[in-house]
C-alpha cells in the first residue's frame, strides 16, 4: 500500500529494507494495489511469478533499482 500513495523519489531505503508484494483477499483490492505499482515493480514481481497468496520479497540489491539509498 505504501507504493501506491509515496512517490518513489521520496522514498529512501537502506540494505535492510524489504517490501512485500502479494494478493489481496479481495480481487478489486489486488487490482487497487497492482494499479499503484510503477511498471517496473509489476515487471519484478511478474519475473517471480507474479502476485500470489505466498509474499514476494524485495530487498536489496534490487531495491536500489527503484529507490533511493539512505
Amino acid at each position: 500500500m505504501l507504493l501506491a500513495h509515496i512517490p518513489y523519489d521520496r522514498i529512501c531505503v537502506t540494505p535492510q529494507a524489504r517490501f512485500g508484494f502479494h494478493q489481496a483477499h479481495l480481487a478489486s483490492a489486488t487490482a487497487t494495489l497492482w494499479a499503484g505499482y510503477s511498471a517496473g515493480i509489476r515487471d519484478w514481481i511478474n519475473a517471480r511469478g507474479g502476485l500470489t497468496p505466498d509474499f514476494k520479497w524485495m530487498g536489496a540489491p534490487d531495491t536500489y533499482q527503484f529507490f533511493h539509498k539512505c
